[in-house]
C-alpha cells in the first residue's frame, strides 16, 4: 500500500443499530461514464438531460425537461430515487433561478442538541478522540486538542476527560459553524464541561471561535498558538477540511499555520466524493451518484427519528451548494482520499496511522466507500528523505 487510510462503509441494520466497516484501500478517480451507466432509468435520464441543457445555458430546454420530469415521477419504482431526483432538481431550479438556502448548514431546535448523546452528523468513527488522547500517543504532557466541528456539538468530551490523568492540563480549542440561532446550549455545554473537569482536578482551558464560512475558519486558524513547548498539540477536522478549497490559497496557509505548531497527529474526517470539478455537469453527475448511494444506505425513505430528519435536512442543503452555487459560495467541495493525499504530502504531511497501529482496528467490507478518515503528521525536514 503506497497510503494508508481507514475508508469507512456504513450500514443501516436495524433500528437504531449501525454496523461499521473499515477497509484500507486504494483508489483512482471515477469513471463518469460508468456512472452514467449505473443510474439509468428513464427519471434519472431526463434530469441528466436537464442538467445538460443547463450546463449549455439552454434554459428553455431544461424548462420543458423539467415538465418532463414530473410526468416520469410515477412511473419511477424507487422511492429512494424520486427522493434524490427531487432534490437534485430543486438544486438546479435554484442555479437557473439563482436562489440558494441563506445558510448552509442546517438550522437546529436547540433542545435537539441538548438532548441528544451526540450531535455530530456522521456517527461513524470509532471513536477517535479516544486514540488521538490515548495515554500511549501523548504521554503526560499538557494537551491542545484543536477541534474544527460543530460548535461543542458532541457529547463525547465527557467521556474524553475521565480518561485524562489527574493534573493533566487540557487546553480545547473548537472552531466551527454555530447550527442554532439560539447559543444557550453553548454555554450550558461549556459550564458542564468545566465542572466535569474540575470534579476530576483537570486543569481545563477552552476556547470558541464561531466559523461559519471558510474565511472564518482561516482567521481563527492564523491566531493559534502555543503556549508552551512542551504541549502536545493534537488536530481534528470533522467534515470541515473541505470547505477550505472555496477560498484561493486557504488550504495552503492554514496548513502551513498548523505545520509551526508541529501537532503531534492530525486526523481529518471527509466525505469519499469527488464534488469539486470545474466541470459542472461532471460535478452534477458525480454528486448524484453519491448521494443516491448515501439515501440508499441510511434508509431514509422509510419512518426516521428526530436525528435522521436533522441528517437528511443536511443531505438536501449539501446538494444545493454542490449544485447550484459557484465561487466562494460553493464551500461543498469534496476530495476524494488519493485527492487529499496527495494535496497534504504537498504541504508537508504524511500518513501517521503508524502512530495508531497497536489500536484494535476491524477490517471487512460492506457496500460503496462514503466517508474516509485519516491520519498526518507534519514531515520532519531532516527525515525527509526516508519519509519519501
Amino acid at each position: 500500500m503506497d497510503h494508508g487510510c481507514f475508508v469507512i462503509s456504513y450500514q443501516r441494520k436495524k433500528r437504531d443499530h449501525h454496523v461499521f466497516c473499515l477497509s484500507i484501500h486504494t483508489t483512482g478517480p471515477p469513471d463518469l461514464n460508468l456512472v452514467l451507466t449505473e443510474m439509468s432509468s428513464p427519471l434519472v435520464n431526463k434530469l441528466m438531460d436537464c442538467a445538460k441543457a443547463v450546463a449549455g445555458g439552454n434554459l428553455k430546454l431544461a424548462d420543458v425537461l423539467f415538465e418532463e420530469m414530473e410526468g416520469l415521477t410515477a412511473e419511477e419504482t424507487s422511492e429512494v430515487t424520486k427522493k434524490v431526483v427531487s432534490y437534485f432538481a430543486e438544486a438546479l431550479a435554484r442555479r437557473v433561478h439563482g436562489v440558494y438556502p441563506r445558510n448552509p448548514f442546517p438550522l437546529i431546535p436547540s433542545s435537539f442538541m441538548n438532548t441528544q448523546r451526540s450531535l455530530r452528523y456522521f456517527e461513524i468513527t470509532p471513536a477517535p478522540i479516544h486514540f488521538l488522547t490515548a495515554a500511549d500517543v501523548i504521554g503526560k504532557q499538557p494537551v491542545h486538542f484543536i477541534d474544527f466541528s460543530i460548535m461543542l456539538g458532541s457529547r463525547e468530551y465527557d467521556s474524553l476527560l475521565p480518561r485524562l490523568l489527574p493534573n493533566r492540563a487540557f487546553r480545547l480549542t473548537n472552531i466551527g459553524p454555530n447550527p442554532c440561532k439560539d447559543s444557550k446550549h453553548i454555554q450550558e455545554r461549556q459550564r458542564k464541561l468545566t465542572e466535569l473537569a474540575r470534579q476530576l482536578n483537570i486543569d481545563f482551558q477552552l476556547q470558541q471561535f464561531e466559523a461559519n464560512i471558510p474565511a472564518d475558519i482561516e482567521e481563527c486558524v492564523l491566531k493559534l498558538e502555543s503556549t508552551s513547548e512542551d504541549e502536545i498539540v493534537i488536530v481534528r477536522w470533522e467534515f470541515e477540511f473541505h470547505k477550505l478549497l472555496a477560498v484561493e490559497g486557504a488550504i495552503e496557509r492554514v496548513l502551513s499555520k498548523l505545520k509551526e505548531l508541529k501537532p503531534k497527529l492530525m486526523l481529518i474526517n471527509e466525505q469519499e466524493a469527488d464534488h469539486n470539478s470545474p466541470d459542472f455537469f461532471d460535478r452534477f453527475a458525480l454528486s448524484f451518484q453519491y448521494y443516491s448511494r448515501v439515501f440508499n444506505h441510511f434508509n431514509f425513505v422509510t419512518s426516521r427519528t428526530d436525528r435522521e430528519e436533522v441528517l437528511e435536512r443536511h443531505w438536501r442543503r449539501q446538494i444545493s451548494n454542490v449544485v447550484a452555487c459557484e465561487g466562494i459560495d460553493r464551500v461543498e467541495r469534496h476530495q476524494t482520499f488519493d485527492q487529499w493525499n496527495e494535496r497534504l504530502r504537498g504541504a508537508g504531511f504524511r500518513p501517521g496511522l503508524e502512530t495508531l497501529c497497536k489500536f484494535p482496528m476491524f477490517y471487512t467490507s460492506c457496500g460503496p466507500r462514503l466517508f474516509f478518515i485519516s491520519f498526518w503528521v507534519p514531515i520532519d525536514p531532516t527525515e525527509f528523505s526516508r519519509a519519501e
